[in-house]
Parts: structure tokens; sequence; C-alpha cells
């Protein structure tokens, strides 16, 4: 049987892999959110920010260093992370169940919310899109329910028949959407990520609505917070270490923690064929 070419060693150790091992970053992923930070100015020093499906951390690690000290750092992943990350909060439950209260802790809000989240592949394409749309669905909710007026989402989404209206609900409650593939991503992987800068408020989308109803024209409410300053900026990736596969399911790279998705089959966390 012939193997495929996110099984094959030398595709899943390439470029990204080896130089996250030489800079000391737990995985090849890291370098996706640097390049949306860098192009989607998505942190700033002193930024409070929830990682979703955080393992193996090396978002975290990205984090921290644009953050810096005085920032804030909160992970959530279905298991313990094997490395522990320096300042950061890690919180152990399932994304689909866990309260926003549990992840907000003492915070009154965040300032970015991450998700790397991918579903445990089974192979059947329509499936994994499924997965990996009600994922994202649920890291976009959490965003609403904890970000501060002014924040960022950042979200991995698969392409399919859902993409196009999950995208007009980050435009729905963000000033900017938009959809980028980082050179990290694999020529293979079909993940998309979502960026929504400038985050309304929670109520942007009654709001809206009324506004629309009254013929006021105006559309999106103006009196939501702006957008956030330039600031700087997690898929794990499968190639870090071999994919968890057995018993997991494909899901982000061997060495992610892995978020899952009730309902949908085998769970799901960070990194898959990216």
């Amino acid at each position: 049987m012939a193997r495929s070419k996110l099984a094959d060693r030398a595709t899943r150790h390439d470029r990204f892999h080896r130089q996250a091992k030489r800079e000391g970053f737990l995985a090849r992923a890291v370098y996706k959110l640097s390049e949306l930070d860098e192009k989607f100015r998505l942190l700033a020093p002193g930024d409070r920010v929830l990682d979703l499906g955080c393992a193996p951390g090396s978002w975290l690690q990205y984090a921290r260093q644009r953050v810096g000290d005085e920032g804030m750092l909160v992970g959530l992943d279905r298991a313990p992370l094997q490395r522990e990350q320096s300042g950061a909060r890690i919180v152990v439950g399932d994304v689909m169940t866990i309260e926003p209260a549990a992840l907000r802790g003492d915070l009154t809000a965040f300032d970015v919310v991450l998700s790397d989240m991918a579903p445990d592949t089974s192979g059947i394409r329509s499936l994994d899109q499924a997965r990996s749309e009600a994922l994202f669905e649920r890291a976009l909710e959490l965003a609403v329910a904890l970000l501060a007026p002014g924040g960022c989402f950042v979200g991995k989404l698969f392409q399919g028949p859902d993409f196009k209206r999950l995208i007009e609900a980050v435009r729905a409650r963000f000033e900017v959407a938009k959809t980028a593939k980082p050179a990290g991503s694999r020529q293979i992987s079909i993940e998309q990520y979502v960026i929504g800068k400038g985050f309304r408020g929670a109520g942007a989308r009654q709001s809206q609505s009324q506004s629309q109803g009254q013929g006021s024209g105006r559309g999106r409410e103006q009196d939501q917070g702006q957008t956030r300053g330039q600031g700087a900026g997690q898929g794990r990736e499968q190639d870090q270490g071999q994919t968890r596969g057995q018993g997991a399911g494909q899901g982000r790279e061997q060495d992610q923690g892995q978020t899952r998705t009730p309902g949908r089959g085998q769970g799901s966390g960070k990194g898959t064929a990216s």
C-alpha cells in the first residue's frame, strides 16, 4: 500500500521543521503564525491572548515573544502539554463544551483569540471538512464571547461547502475579514486561515440587524471599538514527530494535543495535513 505524502519523512521534515528545531520552537506551525502576524499585525506588547488547541505550544512560544512579560497567555487543549509554557495558564478541557468563564479566569477579556485546531482526519473529505467547520464555528463563538472590542481572531478552516458562509460570519463581527494560506501550510493541504480584525462587540449582529430593519443604512454599528492598533503576531503541524493517527485519528501534528468534536466523530487538535 502506497504511503501518503504526509506520512513520508522527507515531506514532514521540511525546511520549516528544520528551522523550528534550530530556533527552539516546538512545531513548524509557528511560522504560519509569524507570517500571519507580520502581514496582518495581530499581536502587540501587553496583549491578552487565548490559544485554542494549543499543543504542543509553538504558538504560545511565539505569542510570548510578541506580547512580552506584561502580556497574558491562556491555552486550551484536551490533554496537558508535554512541555511547560512559561507564564501561560493552560486549561485542560474540551473546546466544544468548555464554558467561556473557565477560559477568561481573572481577565476581563482577551485581545486576541487564536485557533489552529484541525479535526482528526478520517480520509473522507466531506466528513473532515464538516468537522473542521464545526471547530471553526466553535472557535468563533468563543471569540465573540471573550474578545474585547477591537480585538483580533485567527482561525484555521478547511475549504468546504460552508467556507463562504463562515467567512461572512466573521465579517459580520469584525471590521475587517481576510483569508490567507501561509507558506508554512503544505501545498496539498485544503486549510485556510480566516482573520478578523476590529471586533465590533458581542452585540454587533443584533445591532446591525436592527439598524438595517429601520432603514438606517448604517449597516454595522459605529459605536463598537475600533480596530486594534498595530501589533504583530498555531497550527501545530503534523511534521513535528509522527501524526497521532492511531487512536486519535490524524490530528494536528503528533506532538499536538487535540480538541475533540463531540457528535462529529473523533475530535480535533492542531495541525492536520498542513
